[in-house]
């Protein structure tokens, strides 16, 4: 239960991080704004959930 309710803390963290950088980009960038806030999210998201879930489910390698 508590890795279930840390992965939501962690994906609401990474939704405030990207709605922080849609704010400050609409200010600057206009149009441009949306495109950079869903690079970011979706950059972030795949590194920061889908690098370590990829990392599980792959075969272990026990060359070591």
């Amino acid at each position: 239960m508590a890795h279930r309710l840390a992965v939501l803390g962690l994906t609401l963290v990474l939704l405030a991080m990207v709605c922080a950088v849609q704010l400050a980009a609409s200010l600057v960038l206009h149009g441009w704004a949306t495109l950079l806030a869903a690079a970011l999210g979706l950059g972030v998201g795949l590194l920061w959930l889908g690098w370590p879930a990829w990392a599980r489910l792959r075969p272990a390698d026990d060359s070591w």
